[in-house]
């Protein structure tokens, strides 16, 4: 038995260095030992890095005079140089000539490898299409659902959601029900909803037994807020029969028993809590002495108590201590009962979809497998998809999903058992996607229970390789106290409901523990290196903090280039793509500029294709040509043509009405120029409006340009060719595209946080370093297991993250999601100011005087205002941080800006115009392409292989126009052949003998392949019913040949072999008279196999 390796990676600790170096070390065990090694990391460039680098890491050992792990493979191995080279060289030729058993991959792709070969028993089609737009399915099940709302059998669905919209609208919350069912919906693909069994979402679809539950917990709440407001109201009564006025009692009107007039009108359940202000009250009537108040207004006040107000009081005082914890419990609950109930039927309508569609979700890939694993003993499933690993590697760990790594941990488990190498690595400290159902606990925690038994071999890698000195010492100094710092406010601000020692102990210390390893050496080549720190604290809140950070960040970039930086050098890091793109138009326009300079800028999240005015013109000439009677669409088209026809598009936003009146002649040549064009295929509409834009647009446009005939055709490749549904699309989501940009150009980056994970920069600017550190208002949502009655009468619900859930019997859910926020936002701190290698600069927002921390810049403010309490630094480092702040400009700075060497200058090629050719003047690689006007012409052309194409790409009826213009833009088909091609298809598979084969509710498999020890078979189509199995292959030629017919009772007796009962075969010769021969029952000679 051998141990778990764990490596604790910090930021720009070597670990690809590491990792790589482990993995050669297992190649050196035996030269075929690269195919029973899996490697898995969670992005595809990741990937390509990791196999780059053993490759050249390879190469380097075989021919390099001094290449890394020479001499610690010599050690190992206890063998000379030469052995060495030699066995490096063996191995990169084998795994250069054996490249696809070199496994190293992500952790969905070899998850997908390993549904892929269990299809059959997961019940998916054997030919399905991986779908990685979940959003795009969600939107498509949620419109379906409500379309099918009045169809018989959907009348308690109705009726929910009906008194689902009521609901938000007596609250006055927003009822879009599609937007709201949208944003639902992306629960089912939350572990923890997938993780519920048939049986139990059964249960939470029944909507009499909700209703049900509803009623028990209507019942809790409403008991508790009428004897609430009984007993405030009688407070209150008391207090006016007895003429006593707010000026007569202590505090006037912020007097604590103003708050029974609140409680008579609660407005939100939070408003409950105000009765703690109230319970001190009780049998104290001295409490509400003014100290200005006579006797007699003394007496009077006594009097009002023995009258009925501390009878009033202590009502309020033991409801609400005896029945808050289920008031609350039954009020989190209600709050989204009407959701629980249309998001499994939500559920329901997506897995229908892709089912109908061939799809298999990307998001359903860990719970499949699991429960593909849970039938079966683990060693066999992975042996199935052909390869047996023995040694395993898990690279960003902390990123790993709960459901992955129970898919994962046998593996591990049973590879250390056999004496074999598993290894993690990651950092808890750079966990930043629980949104998408990571788990930095899975590192922290449960891998240390999950092999307390095997052993485990934890090491930390301490140095960091990235940076400059001064960045590394401002951040290990910032991280070790912040992690302190957060850790110590979760404590106290949690007192509120409950003391420090009932606090869960593991909470207790859990951000502590996570940031342990925070402080990094500095490695031997950065001593002395210098770096330059600069945060500078900026007025305002929201819009107006936005303004002034972004103003004082373009200074701060225009600094860094005239001290020689490169525009490539620098990186923009923003928290949401909205922040993105508002630094973008900054630095485009040059706005923000003292002098009016314009920066060039990158981004594949910010530079959206719906910033381009030409893009927008196209989008607006395309709903024009679909509604031409639209007022709104002419005048878009009618104020865009006169801005560019003057070549004044900074004027866009003065619109002269005149404008949209004048010239109406120019636009109805227009007009009739556009409608020509109805009636196209959608990407040749699109193509076409391109190349009748001015030449200057192609010039100056063209990058984005290009980006939406991108976006249009694979739009038309993978969903619709439907205008329509494009327009709809584009409203919709399509707007938000942005353009990909090709690496290597001089222009500052801008990117998200999250994107930039694993990336490194020169110099990084962080404009709006103010995200909430603990973010209550963006609506989390905590799926939780109600623990006692009568809540525990449905497995699972879900509650908002509030402050009312502190006493409720969700209190541990709520301290562990408040736990989560810290570490969340803490981590995206330090994941953004860790990619500096040498200049660090942050925009934070100044905070008020209350002095507490809300968000990020607030934390950074404390932290280095306590410079000053520091201990155990270096003396002169000490001092430079705390000469570093100035106080009156509020700014803190450290270092210096490092001096750059020159380069040489960089060189652009740019396309000076955008070129498109007409569809009919193209060269065409058209290869079985056939004019199919008449049905003469298909006696004589050869065009069997087209036709199987085609047929292949037919899965239904519904599949005809998409088959069809996928052979368009592959240029098999003429778009002149569109008609006459869908006139064929139709005329064939609508026929009374094969109608039922082309109906979707069957299951449809084309050109499945079966596997035998002989070889492999490919039916053209294989129909599974639930009465019999249909076996067809198509035959466009004119010869009838009895080896035709024994083919197809091959296929059927493989299909009987696999236990598939009743098997019919049929052949199909298409041709002008269609000919379907029934060989069920035929004899044939030859043998089967």
């Amino acid at each position: 038995m051998s141990e778990l390796k764990i490596y604790r990676a910090s930021a720009g600790s070597g670990k690809t260095y590491t990792l790589s170096g482990e993995f050669i070390k297992l190649l050196f065990s035996d030269p075929q030992s690269y195919k029973s090694i899996l490697a898995v990391t969670f992005t595809n460039k990741a990937t390509a890095e990791m196999k780059n680098r053993i490759l050249e890491n390879l190469f380097a050992l075989s021919t390099a005079d001094k290449p890394d792990y020479l001499d610690e493979l010599m050690k190992i191995h206890q063998k000379p140089e030469a052995y060495i080279r030699k066995v490096a060289r063996t191995l990169l030729i084998n795994i250069l000539n054996d490249f696809s058993k070199f496994s190293i991959n992500t952790i969905d792709s070899f998850f997908q490898k390993v549904i892929r070969s269990f299809a059959y028993e997961a019940n998916l089609p054997a030919n399905f299409k991986v779908e990685l737009d979940s959003d795009r399915i969600l939107s498509q099940a949620v419109d379906n659902l409500l379309r099918e709302l009045e169809l018989k059998g959907n009348e308690d669905l109705k009726e929910w959601l009906i008194k689902h919209t009521l609901s938000k609208i007596e609250e006055g919350k927003d009822w879009n029900i599609a937007s709201e069912l949208n944003s639902l919906g992306r629960e089912v693909f939350k572990e923890e909803f997938q993780s519920l069994k048939p049986e139990v979402l059964e249960k939470l679809r029944d909507k009499k037994q909700l209703n049900a539950y509803r009623y028990q917990l209507k019942k809790i709440s409403d008991h508790f807020e009428k004897s609430i407001q009984q007993a405030a109201q009688k407070g209150i009564e008391t207090l006016k029969q007895h003429g006593i006025s707010w000026d007569k009692l202590q505090g006037k009107s912020r007097s604590p028993l103003k708050k029974l007039e609140k409680l008579v009108n609660v407005s939100k359940a939070a408003d409950y809590l105000e009765i703690r202000k109230l319970i001190p009250l009780v049998n104290n009537p001295e409490e509400c002495f003014h100290n200005k108040n006579s006797e007699s207004d003394n007496s009077l006040i006594i009097d009002c108590f023995n009258a009925g107000l501390n009878e009033a009081l202590t009502r309020l005082k033991s409801t609400f201590e005896e029945e808050k914890t289920n008031f609350f419990t039954a009020k989190a609950i209600l709050s989204n009962l009407n959701a629980l109930g249309i998001t499994t039927d939500i559920a329901l309508k997506v897995n229908e979809l892709a089912r109908n569609e061939n799809l298999f979700l990307l998001a359903d890939a860990n719970r499949l497998l699991h429960q593909i694993i849970d039938e079966n003993e683990t060693p066999f499933i992975y042996e199935k998809t052909g390869t047996r690993f023995h040694h395993y590697m898990i690279d960003e760990f902390q990123d790993t999903s709960r459901l992955q790594w129970n898919n994962f941990k046998p593996l591990l488990q049973n590879s250390v058992s056999f004496g074999h190498t598993a290894m993690i690595v990651g950092d808890v400290k750079q966990s930043i996607y629980r949104w998408r159902n990571s788990d930095w606990k899975l590192l922290s925690d449960q891998v240390n229970i999950d092999f307390k038994n095997h052993g485990i071999n934890a090491m930390t890698l301490d140095t960091n390789w990235r940076s400059t000195e001064n960045v590394i010492n401002f951040n290990n100094i910032v991280f070790t106290s912040a992690s302190r710092m957060l850790q110590t406010e979760f404590i106290n601000s949690s007192k509120e409901a409950l003391s420090e020692e009932d606090i869960p102990a593991d909470l207790q210390q859990k951000i502590n523990i996570a940031y342990d390893d925070t402080v990094q050496q500095v490695a031997n080549k950065s001593q002395g290196s210098g770096g330059f720190v600069h945060v500078d604290f900026v007025d305002g809140k929201n819009a107006e903090f936005r303004a002034n950070a972004t103003e004082k960040a373009v200074i701060q970039i225009e600094r860094l280039v005239d001290e020689g930086y490169e525009y490539q050098d620098i990186c923009v890091l923003v928290r949401r793509k909205s922040e993105g793109k508002e630094i973008t138009e900054a630095l485009l326009s040059g706005t923000y500029s003292p002098n009016g300079r314009k920066h060039p800028v990158i981004s594949n999240e910010t530079l959206l294709l719906s910033s381009s005015p030409a893009v927008n013109l196209i989008i607006q000439q395309i709903k024009y040509i679909q509604e031409p009677d639209n007022e709104v669409f002419e005048a878009f088209i009618k104020l865009y043509s006169h801005f560019y026809q003057n070549q004044t598009p900074d004027d866009e936003s003065h619109c002269d009405t005149a404008i949209l009146h004048g010239e109406q002649h120019a636009f109805e040549e227009l007009s009739n120029e556009l409608l020509e064009l109805k009636g196209q295929p959608l990407f040749e509409m699109a193509e076409t409006l391109v190349r009748r834009l001015p030449d200057d647009l192609h010039q100056n446009q063209f990058i984005f340009l290009q980006g939406l005939l991108d976006t249009v055709r694979d739009y038309v490749s993978n969903y619709s060719v439907n205008v329509h549904d494009f327009i709809n699309w584009w409203d919709d989501k399509g707007h938000g595209t942005a353009i990909s940009v090709p690496e290597g150009q001089n222009a500052i980056n801008v990117m998200t946080i999250h994107k930039s994970k694993g990336l490194e920069f020169k110099a990084v600017v962080l404009p709006y370093c103010n995200w909430n550190i603990d973010d209550k208002g963006r609506g989390s949502l905590i799926w939780t297991k109600p623990s006692c009655a009568p809540f525990d009468e449905l497995e699972l619900v879900p509650v908002n993250y509030s402050d009312t859930l502190l006493h409720s019997i969700f209190i541990d859910e709520y301290l562990s999601e408040r736990l989560h926020q810290f570490v969340d936002n803490l981590n995206l701190l330090y994941v953004a100011l860790t990619r500096a290698e040498e200049s660090l600069i942050i925009m934070g927002e100044k905070p008020g005087k209350t002095g507490g921390f809300k968000n990020s810049s607030h934390l950074l403010f404390r932290l280095i205002n306590q410079f000053n309490l520091l201990s155990g630094l270096d003396e002169n480092l000490h001092q430079q941080l705390l000469d570093g702040w100035d106080d009156q400009e509020q700014v803190f700075e450290f270092g210096s800006i490092p001096q750059q060497a020159k380069k040489a200058a960089f060189s652009e090629q740019k396309q000076e115009q955008f070129k498109t050719v007409a569809f009919g003047s193209r060269i065409k690689i058209h290869p079985e392409s056939v004019a199919m006007n008449t049905p003469d012409s298909l006696k004589h052309l050869k065009h069997g292989k087209l036709m199987h194409r085609l047929f292949e790409l037919i899965l239904t009826n519904k599949d005809v126009d998409t088959a069809i213009t996928k052979l368009i833009l592959n240029g098999q088909i003429k778009t002149s052949e569109r008609d006459s091609v869908r006139t064929f298809v139709h005329s064939k598979i609508n026929q009374q003998q094969v109608i039922n084969w082309f109906k979707p509710e069957n299951k449809i498999i084309n050109e499945g392949t079966i596997m035998v020890p002989t070889g492999t078979y490919r039916p053209d189509r294989v129909i599974i019913t639930k009465e019999e199995v249909i076996v067809v292959d198509y035959k466009f030629g004119e010869l009838k040949q009895d080896k035709y017919a024994l083919q197809v009772k091959r296929y059927m007796d493989l299909l009987k072999q696999m236990g598939y009962q009743n098997v019919k075969g049929f052949l199909w010769y298409l041709r002008e008279e269609d000919e379907i021969v029934d060989v069920t029952d035929q004899a044939v000679q030859g043998s089967l196999f």
